[in-house]
């Protein structure tokens, strides 16, 4: 099962109010119904232990092809904070198997609200990573999630590199890019590293310059932090 969001990304950072909704892929042998349920856990829960809430019941028939593709039920985007989103396949004697993708949702942000500069620490500048390459950077300490993002490299090559060494952004209008990420990850607030995801890196072509950037975002999906972008280019 490969659960994402409609846009193709494995997490999102949502404006409130904004529509969003995901889809599963299901790979299967043979035909049969199938049962299972798309469940969330809101962020008046994911602050400590999650707790999922059932959202829809789902039954289906798997006829004789090979996959599926099932659609969620519209996500809330009404409260900020991070949501997990779950879909969990019911399976014959009771047992189950569930796969989860996280997203957040954004508070109301002034288009004046300073934003603080973060200093990537590695890859360096037009590093060539490989499997092993870890992103770290400087951890914000009212951080409730890091999102890193990646950007091709035309996207990238429009943004002029900063002429200052200012400690912060003066609004956000200056962090605005003009096109979407290319690949995300969400990282839990209390890290300030990882290495990509298996999914990010279905997103990425071979030896291909990309740039990335890390945003920090509160409890209440305000961003608070961003880096510039750095490049880097990945293996063959």
């Amino acid at each position: 099962m490969t659960l994402r969001f409609d846009t193709g990304e494995q997490t999102r950072v949502a404006e409130p109010s904004e529509p969003i909704a995901a889809q599963i892929r299901i790979n299967y042998r043979s035909a049969g119904l199938i049962s299972g349920r798309w469940e969330l856990a809101t962020s008046a829960s994911t602050v400590g232990e999650p707790i999922f809430a059932p959202l829809q019941q789902v039954q289906q028939y798997l006829g004789g092809g090979n996959q599926i593709l099932l659609q969620s039920p519209p996500l809330p985007t009404l409260s900020s904070g991070l949501y997990l989103l779950r879909f969990t396949l019911l399976q014959t004697g009771g047992s189950k198997q569930s796969v989860t993708i996280q997203y957040m949702v954004g508070g109301e942000q002034r288009a004046n609200t300073i934003i603080r500069k973060l200093r990537l620490l590695s890859p360096n500048q037009n590093a060539s990573i490989n499997i092993h390459s870890k992103f770290h950077w400087q951890p914000v300490r009212e951080a409730h999630a890091y999102q890193l993002e990646i950007f091709d490299a035309a996207t990238g090559d429009s943004i002029p590199s900063p002429t200052t060494a200012a400690l912060t952004f003066n609004s956000l209008s200056e962090i605005r890019l003009p096109s979407t990420p290319v690949a995300g990850l969400l990282v839990p607030g209390k890290s300030s590293q990882s290495h990509l995801s298996a999914l990010v890196k279905e997103h990425l072509l071979p030896k291909t310059r990309y740039y990335w950037r890390i945003l920090a975002i509160n409890e209440e999906g305000i961003i608070i932090g961003s880096s510039d972008l750095r490049a880097m280019t990945t293996p063959p």
